[in-house]
Formats: C-alpha cells, sequence, structure tokens
C-alpha cells in the first residue's frame, strides 16, 4: 500500500530539509542530467547528511489516509483471523514506520521501537537497494549512507517528531482518524 506519492515527498523534503550545508556536494561524480534527476539527488544528499528521520517526518504528515487504511486493514485482517505480513520495497523503511506505530499502540517505550527498527540493519537486500535507487531515478554510483541500514537515530527523529508535532503517537494516530477505539481493538487482537 503506497503512501504519499513520491513527488510530493521530495517536494516536501526538499522545502523542508533541502538547503544543504557550506561544503555538501551531490553524492555522484558527475553532474546531474536533469531537474528530476537533480531534485532526487538533492533529497539524496538531504538525507545522507541528516539521515532518514526527516524523510519519514514528511512521510507520516503527508500519508495519513495511507497509514490509516494499513492500520485498518491489519485491525480487519487480524478480526477474521488471518495472518498478516507487514512490509515495503526495501523492507525498514515504511516497514519500520508501521511497525513503530503498532508498538506505540501496544504500549512498547521507545527503546524497544528503536531496538525493533535497528534490528532490520544487515537485512536489506542488495538488489532491492539497487531497486529502489533505479526507482528513485538515480544513478548507481550515488552515494546511500543513509540507505544502508537501519540506524536508531532516524527513529529517534520520528519519536521526537510526533512528540513535538502530535503529542506523541496516540495524538498522530487520532490525527489520521484511527482513535482510541480503533486502538483498542487492536491491542486486543495483537495480545490475545
Amino acid at each position: 500500500m503506497p503512501l504519499a506519492p513520491a513527488s510530493l515527498v521530495i517536494g516536501e523534503f526538499l522545502e523542508r530539509y533541502g538547503h544543504l550545508p557550506p561544503g555538501a556536494k551531490f553524492p555522484v561524480s558527475r553532474a546531474p542530467l536533469n531537474e528530476d534527476e537533480e531534485r532526487s539527488l538533492r533529497v539524496l544528499a538531504g538525507i545522507n547528511h541528516l539521515g532518514l528521520g526527516p524523510l519519514y517526518e514528511v512521510l507520516l504528515d503527508h500519508s495519513g489516509p495511507a497509514v490509516r487504511e494499513a492500520l485498518l486493514a491489519l485491525l480487519s485482517a487480524l478480526q477474521r483471523g488471518e495472518g498478516v505480513a507487514l512490509f515495503c520495497h526495501l523492507g525498514k523503511n515504511r516497514t519500520g514506520l508501521m511497525s513503530a506505530l503498532v508498538l506505540g499502540i501496544l504500549g512498547a517505550p521507545d527503546a524497544a521501537i528503536l531496538d525493533d527498527y535497528a534490528a532490520s540493519a544487515g537485512q536489506v537486500d542488495p538488489a532491492a537497494q539497487a531497486l529502489a535507487l533505479e526507482n528513485m531515478r538515480l544513478p548507481p554510483d550515488a552515494v546511500t549512507t543513509a540507505f544502508d541500514g537501519a540506524h536508531p537515530e532516524d527513529m529517534a527523529w520520528v519519536l521526537g517528531f510526533l512528540r513535538a508535532a502530535y503529542q506523541g503517537i496516540d495524538g498522530y494516530l487520532d490525527a489520521v482518524g484511527f482513535g482510541e477505539e480503533l486502538r483498542r481493538q487492536l491491542r486486543a487482537e495483537l495480545l490475545a
């Protein structure tokens, strides 16, 4: 299930975090070929400088309906007694965000959420990572240090952002329409 459209996320990321520090360089050995590639490279440079946390922030801000839909699908499947697999292209970005939200619903402390996210490190398939670069219209020589693992500081950024902007995970979920009663039902299903 897709979250916010890539063009919206890229535009918003550049608006918030696209002003690179002095001396920052595009993460490739040559100049961008076109405007789309330049935008993607600016995002990648920003991510390599700041980590994935800011990108996750933008994704959450613009993906409320998709987050709600995914959580409703999870709840519905569990209520029917079906198994559920939660995954995304690389298995750590959107999956990590959704897993963090579910763990928050279950009342997990921040440390457990960070540990769960960090467990994704080393699990990313290099072929999937190469395909992700291709889908982002990035050249194969793009340096992707932020994408190389699952860095706990990225998820810590998310948790801090959710507290600052929404008063925490529950506040975010209220804002996207997955209120306390739905969270109670999901907790009951997951802890049954």
